[in-house]
């Protein structure tokens, strides 16, 4: 759910809407700062998640991404190139 409720088929416009329940991103299996997170400004039915990895800490390489909404989980197999 997304507070502004988004128009299904219609680009995001202000206020963007963002998700109701809270977020949680995990690269490499440690935690990420969640900087913004709302629809896409401009684009139908996407939502744009901005993360900010901690410096020092993280590995380089191919990490895995994990994504919590409220108590879900997002599905095993999602990475990104860390250098």
């Amino acid at each position: 759910a997304l507070q502004p409720a988004a128009v299904e088929g219609r680009p995001a416009r202000e206020p963007l809407p963002a998700p109701v329940l809270p977020l949680r991103v995990a690269v490499g299996g440690l935690p990420a700062e969640v900087v913004f997170a709302a629809a896409a400004p401009g684009t139908a039915g996407v939502l744009q998640l901005n993360v900010r990895l901690p410096s020092g800490y993280v590995p380089s390489g191919l990490l895995p991404v994990t994504l919590w909404v409220g108590s879900f989980q997002s599905q095993p197999g999602v990475t990104i190139a860390v250098r």
